[in-house]
């Protein structure tokens, strides 16, 4: 999950490559996390790194039915 904010900060930044390295390894570890961290972390690979934006929704689509109460700070 660090490394999901450290994208997150860097995206904010306008630091897009950063942002993306670091998105990336943050997918790349998503399997050592909650679910609900995994889903925070595939719906901003999804909508950063690939720029699959229907994809990056219907995560957070799943993320909102699962964890209905709990809405992430952000959306991609």
């Amino acid at each position: 999950m660090a490394y999901a904010h450290i994208a997150n900060a860097h995206a904010n930044l306008g630091e897009s490559r950063l942002a993306l390295e670091y998105v990336r390894k943050a997918y790349e570890l998503r399997e050592n996390v909650s679910e609900r961290e995994r889903l925070y972390i595939e719906a901003h690979y999804y909508g950063f790194a690939t720029g699959e934006l229907e994809k990056s929704a219907q995560v957070w689509e799943l993320y909102q039915q699962i964890y209905p109460k709990e809405l992430p700070v952000t959306k991609t």
